[in-house]
């Protein structure tokens, strides 16, 4: 989880500049390349948390199972009056080198999904469960519960 916001800023930065650069022309290209160059555009939209979900590259079924633990996340984070959003703009970026040391994640993992946070609010309560404290104040998501976890050093670049 990055609550960084510096941090998100940079990445995000990153990322806009990632995508616009390869991007391939399509039906909603020049629509990307309009957002993406706006400098106030921040990929993830200001949101007070990212959570990145990823695993081992070298796994069978990487990308599903990161897939099933986003979409338990955004299910979790929903009954807990928090809304949730796939970026998947930052996907690519995330995926390079200079995006995993932005992280501090291992050479060898592969991030799959990045979801983002902030109160819900088409709810009755953007607030999670009184006494609930931060239902995301802490979260690592393994794709394989053996896989190891990165090193320390990910809580000092992801600002924790």
């Amino acid at each position: 989880m990055v609550r960084d916001q510096g941090l998100l800023d940079r990445i995000s930065d990153a990322a806009k500049s990632h995508v616009l650069a390869t991007l391939p022309d399509g039906p909603q290209s020049d629509r990307y390349r309009t957002m993406l160059s706006d400098a106030s555009f921040q990929i993830f939209y200001h949101a007070s948390a990212l959570i990145l979900i990823s695993g081992i590259a070298q796994r069978p079924w990487v990308a599903e199972d990161c897939a099933l633990a986003a979409e338990n996340l955004m299910l979790a984070a929903y009954s807990e009056g928090l809304g949730t959003c796939w970026i998947g703009f930052a996907q690519g970026f995330l995926n390079t080198s200079e995006g995993k040391n932005a992280l501090g994640l291992p050479a060898t993992w592969v991030p799959v999904a990045a979801d983002h946070r902030w109160p819900s609010q088409g709810r009755d309560s953007a607030r999670p469960s009184e006494g609930a404290g931060d239902p995301l104040g802490w979260l690592i998501v393994r794709a394989a519960p053996d896989a190891p976890l990165p090193s320390e050093d990910w809580k000092r670049s992801a600002g924790l």
